[in-house]
């Protein structure tokens, strides 16, 4: 589903963060460890489920306090359509980005990259009333 694309989250071996958890537990038998390992993974299947099901916003809990920052960044945009689907997008420092959302492309690289709004987007999307800034976002963020 990622292929190259990691959605701005750092990863690491899997390996590697299994062993840091098991450092405890390294000198048990085989039988012992797989069991401890299977309990281990199988409490955080659990807890992650029930976060999930309590969670009441559209994305992780995360994701949507970036949103909500990226809205409050970008109404300090001034934002100017260049068609349907193109805006540019000046800055506070007179940067100007192209922001096209039928490609879901910004010349920051950001909206591309992440699959996620950069505040760009953010902002082009505020001209249009009855669009949402969700529909932009990668359904892996939900």
């Amino acid at each position: 589903m990622c292929g190259p694309s990691r959605y701005d989250v750092m990863t690491s071996n899997c390996a590697e963060s299994m062993n840091n958890v098991n450092v405890s537990v390294r000198e048990y038998c085989i039988a012992k460890l797989i069991d401890f390992i299977r309990e281990r993974m199988q409490k955080w299947f659990v807890e992650r489920k029930e976060n999930a099901e309590n969670t009441q916003t559209i994305l992780t809990n995360k994701r949507e306090k970036h949103l909500v920052d990226l809205q409050r960044q970008a109404a300090k945009l001034k934002v100017k359509p260049t068609s349907y689907f193109e805006f540019e997008v000046v800055d506070r420092h007179c940067r100007s980005f192209v922001v096209d959302l039928q490609t879901r492309t910004c010349t920051c690289g950001e909206f591309q990259l992440n699959h996620f709004v950069c505040v760009h987007a953010v902002a082009a999307i505020g001209l249009r009333p009855r669009e949402s800034c969700y529909n932009y976002i990668s359904p892996y963020y939900t």
